[in-house]
């Protein structure tokens, strides 16, 4: 790839993130996501927000959670209101400096002392790699013990298929097989 394409590629992961960060902050702000407006000073201001993605996924939380910290943090300094409609109200390059980065470390260290955040992220991430469906839930207007019933044959179903030994399929396009 050439840095040209690199470049490219990342001013689109910028705006799509940009699109996801006004859904969040719209959702915040409980306001319609066409009421929110970024002003942005130049390019580098929309790579910059990209900060905030990487610190969601390094931290293992999700984007509502930081936007929620740095709002919560810059919240005496925060102008809502522009002639245009509701903003960010902080300059993108406060917004994703060093001190929010130190503002959302104190915040994860609050809410999960104990890292519950990365043991929570861990065990999605095996469930879907294993592909294991949750059971559907979904039994209403039945008594418990139709309830148990039910939900124990969905439980033995998915036991089943885990742990039903693997069929052998020869390798497709296996010459030496065909």
């Amino acid at each position: 790839m050439s840095s040209v394409q690199i470049a490219n590629s990342l001013y689109e992961c910028a705006d799509t993130f940009c699109e996801e960060l006004t859904l969040c902050l719209a959702k915040h702000d409980n306001v319609p996501r066409s009421a929110m407006y970024f002003r942005l000073a130049s390019k580098q201001d929309k790579i910059r927000l990209l900060n905030l993605r990487v610190w969601a996924l390094r931290y293992t939380v999700d984007l509502t959670f930081i936007v929620g910290t740095l709002l919560r943090h810059f919240h005496r300094i925060r102008v809502m209101r522009n002639a245009i409609g509701r903003t960010l109200g902080v300059p993108i390059k406060t917004f994703t400096g060093e001190n929010a980065h130190r503002s959302i470390i104190e915040a994860l260290n609050a809410s999960y002392p104990n890292k519950e955040n990365v043991q929570a992220h861990n065990d999605e991430l095996k469930c879907r790699l294993m592909c294991v469906r949750q059971p559907k839930l979904a039994f209403i207007g039945t008594d418990p013990s139709e309830f148990v019933a039910l939900y124990t044959s969905e439980i033995n179903k998915v036991r089943k298929r885990l742990f039903a030994s693997p069929s052998k399929r020869p390798w497709r396009g296996n010459p030496w097989l065909n």
